[in-house]
């Protein structure tokens, strides 16, 4: 009897992508309801059922949420960044992992309430720049990844504050450049180093702004990798 061939992993990050998205429609739908729905105004058992119906909705959302990370981790035994000056074709899931979790914390290191991010999306950008010439050093290829992330939309949406200084848009580019800086600085553990990361990137809001090209933006993370 011939052998098995082994059964591949399925590619679970459309499905993460989905629930994610059911997850976030649930949390701002609910911030939403909570800001504009007078519950303060309604008798109190009415109060009681209509602020119990939201905190369902949201616990929907949040076991959504673990279900899928818990599903994330049982594929991928490694899932720290891949090494930036490599170029590996085979090493999207990787990124696109690492990048889920890096832009999470530093939006919140912002102060976005949540954030929705495409781990699909993460993907391709990583797919676009790794057919694309070899670069010549890792941060050549990180400010690529810095252009391909933000035109695949890697970062779909996000719920600020009422009256957030920081304007969406800019948010997301100086969330990027930080995850980025991170994984540069060290890839093993640049988790960690994230909120230091996104401090920096936002003292660097000016130069971000006005970064128009590759080649200026390769410059700001060799500059400043060693800073994280």
């Amino acid at each position: 009897m011939r052998p098995r061939s082994p059964i591949p992993l399925p590619d679970a990050a459309p499905l993460r992508d989905v629930a994610r998205s059911l997850r976030f429609v649930a949390e701002s739908g609910t911030r939403t309801l909570r800001r504009s729905l007078p519950l303060d105004a309604l008798p109190d058992p009415a109060a009681r059922i209509a602020d119990g119906a939201l905190a369902s909705v949201l616990k929907l959302g949040e076991e959504a949420g673990k279900g899928v990370s818990a599903l994330a981790h049982a594929l991928m035994d490694d899932d720290a960044p891949p090494d930036l000056a490599a170029g590996d074709a085979t090493a999207g899931a990787h990124f696109a992992a690492a990048c889920y979790d890096g832009l999470r914390a530093a939006l919140a290191h912002l102060g976005a309430e949540s954030c929705l991010v495409s781990e699909a999306a993460a993907r391709a950008a990583w797919a676009d720049v790794a057919r694309m010439d070899h670069a010549a050093n890792d941060c050549a290829t990180a400010a690529r990844l810095f252009d391909a992330v933000l035109v695949h939309r890697v970062l779909r949406d996000a719920i600020w504050p009422e009256g957030s200084a920081l304007p969406a848009p800019e948010a997301g580019r100086i969330a990027v450049f930080a995850v980025l800086l991170a994984m540069l600085s060290d890839a093993a553990g640049f988790r960690l180093l994230v909120p230091a990361a996104t401090d920096l990137a936002l003292a660097l809001r000016a130069e971000l702004a006005g970064a128009t090209d590759a080649e200026t933006i390769a410059r700001l993370f060799d500059e400043f990798r060693s800073h994280v």
